[in-house]
Order: C-alpha cells, then sequence, then structure tokens
C-alpha cells in the first residue's frame, strides 16, 4: 500500500500546516487578517478530509486485489 501511505503522509504534513495557521491567525490582531488566514485552515482542513477518502479507496482496492 505505498500509495495511501504516501497520501497519509501528506495528510499529516497537511494537518501540521492546518494547525500552524490556526495558530498564526490566533494571535493576529488585525480581524480581517485573522478570518483570511483561519479560512484558509478551513480549507487545508477541507482538502485533508478528501484526502482521507482517497487513502480509504485505497486500501479497498489493495483488500480487493489482495482476495483475487
Amino acid at each position: 500500500m505505498p500509495g495511501s501511505q504516501e497520501i497519509q503522509q501528506c495528510i499529516n504534513h497537511c494537518n501540521q500546516l492546518a494547525d500552524k495557521l490556526r495558530s498564526i491567525g490566533n494571535t493576529s490582531t488585525n480581524q480581517k487578517m485573522r478570518d483570511m488566514i483561519l479560512e484558509g485552515a478551513h480549507h487545508v482542513d477541507l482538502c485533508v478530509t478528501e484526502c482521507g477518502f482517497a487513502v480509504q479507496r485505497a486500501q479497498q482496492s489493495a483488500g480487493m486485489q489482495a482476495t483475487v
């Protein structure tokens, strides 16, 4: 399952990135900047969710190939 492992590594990296964005956003005194940074973190979270589906599909495909 090398494909799903690579995706999982990317997911982990993106989670770290989203956490950093939230940290930066939460310390900003400019409300508009804070909102935009936190929105960016939210978009990264959405991408992570979609990548999670890719991992599931890769695992399912690997499971189906193993049973054939």
